[in-house]
């Protein structure tokens, strides 16, 4: 499928890893009703269309079938979304929107609904709406609701991760007119609420956040456990106060700040672990050869990312990624073919096929390069760099004993 294809090609441009727990629990067939949290506006069903094993149909605000969204209107056909009136937009008949999700299920489908009801700034979950149960037990046949957490560590940054962890389905048995009975509806909204809170980020701010999933990673690194299952025991340890996950937390942190001081991702550390030392040479010897194909391709691009960058920032923290995913698709091809133009005019086809290559590629190295630059000239800048090689060492033997502490 067309959608299928461009919902890849982005989420692989965009994140630097795109990582899915849980696979063997989505149904294989049959109805399936996807509940997931919802921090990243357009972003978050581009992920899910990219890398769930199934095609689904997802319910979108019917505010953006409204002309000033009019360039999105080729997405949500092509992904066949489901318009839903919210109250917070003024409300309106959904009805043809129940049926059309019911009709889906009926035939064996996957319908796919944010079950907050909202894209938020908030790191953790936000009240879940009764839409999910009441789609779910109208339905005249067994739905499995199947919850999804999506976990952004950064999420507005380019090349930054996503987690996509798929939850313990619930079996559902719905009959017509069956979502009228509001004890059922209140019941049944309060487990998918504790399914979604079991894969779907809880943490009170965004730093823990990012902390315990790189506690998570650390730790399915160095032992046969999945990642998913420490996050979710980190999760459900600091949501219940207890002081071994705060440790977790803390020892996380420190990691993530030793690996920014030496400028080397978390995912090196793990590949490298034991290999300490050629890590932190490759670090410095990187940056070198990086530096000049990395400034050339920002400064040939540099219209191109300046726009797209006052664009980002003009949006509110859950569409930042994705205004940066739709300006960057509409604006650097329009960059490129402006320059494309201008040199074949001032001098030659195959003078400009040449540099609109060069940009094409170069941009793709200095949105992959340009933090391993601007981290090594802060390195040299500095008076002095107290970071070491045995300080990174201890940090990352830290975080796996104070997790041991917890009981995963």
């Amino acid at each position: 499928m067309i959608i299928t294809r461009l919902c890849q090609f982005f989420t692989h441009l965009f994140f630097s890893r795109v990582s899915l727990t849980g696979v063997q629990r989505f149904p294989a067939d049959g109805p399936t009703l996807i509940v997931a949290n919802h921090h990243s506006a357009l972003v978050d069903p581009m992920v899910l269309i990219a890398v769930l094993p199934r095609r689904a149909r997802f319910l979108a605000k019917a505010a953006l079938w409204k002309p000033r969204y009019l360039p999105l209107r080729p997405l949500l056909m092509l992904a066949g979304a489901v318009p839903v009136h919210r109250v917070k937009d003024g409300g309106g008949d959904n009805s043809a929107t129940f049926e059309a999700t019911r009709s889906v299920l009926t035939d064996g489908g996957v319908i796919a609904i944010f079950g907050e009801g909202v894209s938020h700034d908030t790191p953790g979950l936000q009240v879940l709406r009764t839409g999910p149960a009441r789609i779910a037990l109208g339905t005249p046949t067994a739905v499995s609701i199947v919850p999804i957490g999506l976990i952004f560590p950064d999420r507005p940054r380019y090349r930054s991760t996503v987690t996509v962890a798929i939850g313990e389905p619930i079996a559902v048995t719905g009959s017509v007119g069956g979502d009228g009975d509001r004890v059922a509806v209140r019941d049944l909204t309060t487990q998918i609420s504790h399914g979604l809170a079991t894969v779907a980020p809880t943490w009170d701010d965004h730093d823990n956040q990012r902390a315990a999933v790189a506690a998570a990673r650390v730790v399915a690194a160095e032992r046969d456990i999945a990642e998913g299952t420490v996050l979710n025991r980190i999760n459900r340890a600091s949501d219940a106060g207890v002081a071994q996950a705060h440790e977790v937390l803390n020892t996380a942190k420190d990691l993530l700040d030793e690996c920014a001081h030496l400028d080397v991702d978390l995912q090196q550390v793990l590949d490298d672990h034991g290999q300490l030392g050629a890590l932190a040479r490759s670090s410095h010897l990187r940056a070198v050869l990086w530096a000049v194909p990395t400034i050339l391709g920002h400064v040939i691009n540099w219209p191109a990312y300046r726009s797209v960058d006052v664009i980002a920032r003009r949006n509110d923290f859950n569409f930042q990624a994705s205004a940066k995913v739709l300006a960057g698709a509409v604006l650097y091809p329009l960059w490129w073919a402006v320059m494309f133009v201008a040199c074949w005019r001032l001098v030659s086809w195959p003078a400009a096929a040449l540099l609109v290559l060069t940009a094409m590629v170069g941009g793709y190295v200095a949105g992959e390069k340009m933090r391993l630059i601007k981290s090594y000239n802060a390195r040299m800048a500095a008076e002095e760099n107290s970071t070491d090689l045995t300080s990174l060492e201890l940090r990352f033997s830290a975080v796996l004993s104070a997790v041991e502490r917890l009981g995963v």
